[in-house]
């Protein structure tokens, strides 16, 4: 399975972020008690990710404790973890600014939507641009929901949870309610909900209509 594939299940994304805050390794145990899921499960998921090159493994040495030495799970590039964290500390940042200079979420959300449709643009579809960014978008679509023309999505994980968290959090998820209205409204759609209920739930719900194109209102004026 590929790097790509390997982090789109939400557990194996819990994971990564666990071990991404463990530069000394974790334990299945550990592991297993953070997330809150037996520790079979988590070696499972922990083989997938081996398998695709993201996570490593070896004994620990020289404990002097009794029993087996345990086996310590590390991420396999930490340079691109430390990345990551640099990453969140950028977004907070921006997001300070964004709030000192008196930036309503309007405009913000405004910003979004030219965004999803310069992605629209380059081909890309909604369900594609959630899988890149992280969010482990899981298509919970009925029959019936389909037959009307319309989609469900289950966000099942939040790459940006811990800035989501803090003061301004809220305006990541504004810009990204935006991506996705101006994503679809260039490929033939609506965004009829966006439902943004914690970024720790794994549930968080996208609801999208599929129709004609709206046209972008610049064009319009031209």
């Amino acid at each position: 399975m590929s790097a790509e594939r390997a982090v789109q299940n939400p557990s194996r994304q819990r994971i990564i972020d666990v071990l991404t805050r463990a530069p000394d390794g974790a334990t299945a145990f550990d592991l297993a008690g953070a997330m809150d899921l037996h520790h079979n499960a988590v070696r499972t998921h922990l083989s997938v990710l081996a398998g695709a090159g993201l996570v490593w493994s070896e004994r620990e040495r020289g404990t002097g404790r009794p029993g087996r030495p345990r086996i310590i799970f590390r991420l396999t590039d930490p340079g691109a973890a430390g990345m990551a964290a640099s990453r969140r500390d950028l977004l907070d940042i921006l997001l300070r600014l964004v709030a000192r200079a008196r930036v309503s979420e309007v405009e913000v959300e405004a910003l979004g939507v030219e965004e999803g449709r310069a992605i629209a643009e380059c081909g890309g579809t909604l369900l594609d641009a959630l899988q890149r960014t992280g969010f482990a978008p899981d298509d919970v679509t009925d029959a019936g929901t389909a037959a009307r023309g319309g989609q469900e999505i289950i966000l099942r994980h939040c790459p940006f949870a811990e800035v989501v968290s803090g003061e301004h959090g809220s305006m990541v998820c504004t810009l990204h309610k935006g991506i996705a209205t101006g994503l679809l409204a260039a490929t033939g759609g609506e965004l009829v909900d966006f439902d943004a209920v914690g970024p720790h739930s794994g549930r968080c719900r996208v609801v999208v209509r599929h129709g004609a194109p709206v046209p972008d209102p610049d064009d319009a004026e031209a």
